[in-house]
C-alpha cells in the first residue's frame, strides 16, 4: 500500500473530521502546503523541504529466480537483515534487506508482470553498488556465498572497489572511497 492510501485510510478512519478536513490532511501529508487541496495525484509537486527521513528513499528492487534463497545469499554474502517479507503458497518472495541501514528489495520473477531476472535472458539495466567500511571482507564473504569475481578489489578513480556477480545475475560493486 502506498503512502497516499495508507494516509487517506487513516483520515477516513477519523470520524473527528469532515470530508474536506480529511482531504487536505492527506493533501498537505504527501504534497507539502503547495499542493492545491483538491488532490494529490493530479497537482503532485515535488517539495524537497518534505523530503527528510524514511518516507523519502530511492531503493532498487531486485527480480530475481529463487527469491528465499536469494535472501540466504544476501544474508550470507553482506550480513543482510531481512526487515519486510512476504511470501505467497508457492513460495514466492518479497523481502526488504538492508545492509547497514542501506536497504533494497527483491522478489521473485513475474515475466508475465514485466519483472525478469538477469537470467531470463534480457539481461539487467541496473548494477548495484555496495559501499562499505572494509571491501575487501565484504567481497570475500560474498566469494564464500557463491558469488563469481568479475574483477578482484583494487584502487583505482579514488576508490577500492571490486566487481561480483551474485548467483541470480546481478553485479555488485563493493568498495569505498579512499
Amino acid at each position: 500500500m502506498c503512502r497516499i492510501t495508507r494516509l487517506r485510510r487513516m483520515a477516513r478512519n477519523d470520524f473527528s473530521s469532515s470530508r474536506q478536513e480529511k482531504d487536505k490532511i492527506v493533501t498537505l501529508a504527501c504534497c507539502g502546503d503547495i499542493a492545491d487541496q483538491a488532490g494529490c495525484e493530479a497537482n503532485m509537486v515535488f517539495d524537497p523541504k518534505n523530503c527528510g527521513g524514511p518516507n523519502c528513499t530511492i531503493a532498487p528492487w531486485l527480480s530475481v529466480r529463487g527469491g528465499a534463497r536469494a535472501v540466504e545469499f544476501y544474508i550470507a554474502a553482506f550480513g543482510a537483515v531481512e526487515v519486510y517479507r512476504v511470501e505467497d503458497p508457492d513460495g514466492n518472495v518479497v523481502s526488504r534487506l538492508s545492509v547497514g541501514g542501506a536497504e533494497f528489495w527483491l522478489s521473485d520473477e513475474s515475466p508475465e508482470h514485466g519483472s525478469v531476472s538477469p537470467g531470463h535472458g534480457a539481461g539487467a539495466a541496473v548494477r548495484m553498488i555496495l559501499t562499505v567500511a572494509d571491501p575487501d571482507a565484504v567481497f570475500t564473504s560474498a566469494l564464500k556465498a557463491g558469488a563469481s569475481e568479475v574483477f578482484p578489489v583494487s584502487e583505482g578513480h579514488g576508490w577500492r572497489v571490486g566487481r561480483l556477480v551474485d548467483p541470480f545475475g546481478h553485479h555488485w560493486e563493493i568498495g569505498r572511497p579512499v
